[in-house]
């Protein structure tokens, strides 16, 4: 009789740690999809690339300033280059040197700092080269298909977009870069 109680308890402690072991899995997964899901702070089932393109009009782009102030994009008087970052972005701040290139070196450009993610406060405001942040409400998001960062979209004084492309200026996004806002690049920061 002991035996077979012995058997028996065996058996409902190796479901129970079943059971566990299978919680656990469960529960780094979701851990893992949550932090992608974070990092990106875009939700994972509606990541698209950007799909705007070049001849078209470029969607009012409405939100709030790091002040949270609301404000309403105008095109207008300059080319404008929205360069899309999240503050918590690898790419973001290694491509940051490239950004103050082109700030520095083509003052007829204006160079709007499009911040999505955890929101940024005045502090890490000032550690990007932007004169003017916004950040884009829900509408602005979806109408951009703003999902990845960083992405670089440059859109003409009557409002055409003229060109759109996403990640680091690096490879052939530093070749289109360079030649769609003619300035030499510095290259990427190192890690």
């Amino acid at each position: 009789m002991g035996v077979l109680m012995t058997t028996s308890s065996s058996v409902k402690a190796t479901k129970a740690d079943g059971v566990l072991v299978g919680l656990l899995v469960i529960s780094l997964s979701l851990n893992v999809y949550l932090a992608f899901g974070q990092r990106t702070n875009v939700p994972i089932s509606t990541r698209t690339t950007p799909v705007l393109s070049t001849g078209t009009q470029a969607p009012q782009i409405e939100g709030t300033t790091v002040k949270g102030e609301p404000v309403a994009l105008q095109f207008g008087k300059k080319t404008t280059v929205l360069y899309v970052f999240s503050p918590v972005c690898h790419w973001c701040e290694r491509n940051l040197e490239n950004i103050k290139a082109v700030i520095n070196s083509r003052p007829d450009l204006r160079v709007v700092g499009i911040a999505i993610g955890p929101p940024l406060d005045e502090e890490g405001a000032r550690k990007q080269p932007f004169a003017e942040i916004v950040r884009p409400n829900a509408a602005s998001i979806e109408a951009y298909h703003l999902a990845s960062t960083p992405t670089t979209i440059v859109v003409s004084p009557s409002g055409q977009i003229l060109s759109t492309w996403s990640g680091a200026y690096t490879g052939p996004n530093a070749l289109t870069a360079s030649k769609v806002l003619a300035v030499s690049l510095p290259g990427l920061t190192q890690e």
